[in-house]
């Protein structure tokens, strides 16, 4: 059993019964109270040792959730800007104190850039997941870039877990190759003496192929 004794004192003079005030008190601020279930018993003495009591019931959480792991879906980190990539994230509030999961939330950074936070302060610049038996979303690209994905997850108590990256980073093209032939070719020549020179450009290519079509 935790007693704590507050003294509540007015914060105006009153001249008159009855007297009526307000006053926030907090419980366990030093530690006292250790995770779990918890009884609170608030008592008030008047000056005549006359005494009231009201009852609440709280349950302590001071357990941080943990992220098991954070998927990107697509095999390929290149994709058009038309496209999405789905993210998955396990996460779980494990504890037997644990008050379960308030939101699983991402952001998207450009590569190879520091990690986001999650506070009070910077909690707008997150995107919820939604919640199902994991938690996912379908993150829209609308700008070509190399981009990184971080998520966290918050539970109900306002512990908050680490940030983790997720498994993947994400590429996006939205440029078609260029391409450019040799125009001093040979239009006239030998099956085998056909020979142009051909330029591509492009962020990222993968492959040159010629098809000749008669």
């Amino acid at each position: 059993t935790v007693t704590e004794v507050v003294k509540i004192t007015p914060a105006r003079t009153m001249t008159s019964a009855p007297f009526t005030f307000d006053q926030t008190i907090t419980v366990g601020s030093s530690g006292t109270l250790k995770d779990g279930n918890h009884t609170l018993t608030i008592t008030v003495t008047d000056a005549a040792k006359r005494t009231t009591s009201e009852t609440r019931t709280v349950k302590v959480d001071t357990t941080k959730p943990i992220i098991d792991s954070a998927t990107i879906a697509s095999a390929s980190v290149f994709m058009d800007v038309s496209q999405y990539n789905a993210l998955t994230v396990v996460a779980a509030d494990k504890e037997s104190t644990a008050t379960g999961l308030a939101g699983v939330y991402y952001q998207v950074v450009a590569k190879d850039t520091t990690a986001p936070t999650y506070s009070d302060a910077t909690a707008d610049a997150w995107s919820p997941l939604a919640s199902a038996r994991n938690w996912t979303a379908n993150i829209q690209f609308t700008e070509e870039g190399s981009y990184d994905i971080y998520v966290v997850a918050v539970d109900n108590a306002g512990n908050v877990s680490e940030i983790t990256e997720a498994d993947k980073s994400v590429m996006v093209d939205a440029q078609k190759p260029v391409i450019s032939v040799d125009t001093t070719g040979k239009t006239v020549a030998k099956a085998a003496d056909i020979t142009y020179t051909v330029t591509v450009t492009d962020t990222n290519p993968k492959s040159v192929s010629a098809t000749v079509k008669k």
